[in-house]
């Protein structure tokens, strides 16, 4: 199976991980769009010997940080 249908198949796991961080389904959408973006511009650096929902979590995570980085929200 290619990177793209496994990040298909991942994507209701990642919607329900965003809703739990930012609690809007709106926002949690925006955010698994903007981490599926980068994990298609960053699937080079996926190691498949890895999980890849671990993997898109940390994308997530990391673009979750960067939307509070970005409004000044953050710690």
């Amino acid at each position: 199976m290619d990177f793209r249908s496994q990040l298909a198949q991942e994507l209701p796991h990642l919607r329900r991980f965003a809703r739990a961080l930012v609690g809007d389904p709106a926002l949690a959408d925006d955010l698994v769009q903007d981490c599926a973006e980068r994990a298609l511009v960053k699937s080079h650096r996926y190691d498949p010997a890895r999980p890849l929902r671990a993997w898109l979590y940390a994308v997530l995570r990391n673009s979750f940080g960067s939307v509070l980085r970005r409004s000044g929200l953050s710690t």
